[in-house]
């Protein structure tokens, strides 16, 4: 339904495109809408991994080692709630984003450190090497 809206207009539109330009504008903006919503839900999944590390990481033990990564996954989670109010997360380049993207990556770190774990009395004994 929308596609067919958007030719239309795409067609309603007073200019000198012909088949071939018309053609290429509508499948450019398919194009970039579809790999926007793909980008869009690749961003989401990997914030969801984030929380769920984020959350092994609360649960553990405290100690030295998961204090640091604490503190990182409350950062981040900051950050990612700011994107919601300013976009700064979806903004390349922006500071957020760099300390966003670092976070999260520690975050994702620790926590598959933590899932190595048999049982969580352990979780403060695991080193990696």
């Amino acid at each position: 339904g929308r596609t067919l809206a958007l030719e239309a207009r795409i067609l309603a539109a007073h200019d000198d495109l012909g088949a071939e330009g018309r053609t290429a504008v509508l499948v450019t903006t398919l194009m970039v809408a579809f790999l926007g919503f793909v980008g869009v839900a690749l961003y989401w999944w990997f914030c969801f991994r984030v929380i769920g590390a984020g959350f092994r990481i609360v649960r553990s033990a405290r100690d030295p080692r998961t204090v640091v990564p604490l503190l990182f996954f409350a950062s981040s989670m900051a950050l990612l709630a700011d994107s919601f109010a300013h976009g700064g997360v979806f903004s390349v380049g922006s500071p957020s984003s760099l300390v966003f993207w670092c976070f999260a990556a520690v975050t994702l770190k620790e926590g598959a450190r933590l899932r190595r774990a048999p049982f969580p009395a352990m979780r403060t004994i695991i080193h990696e090497e």
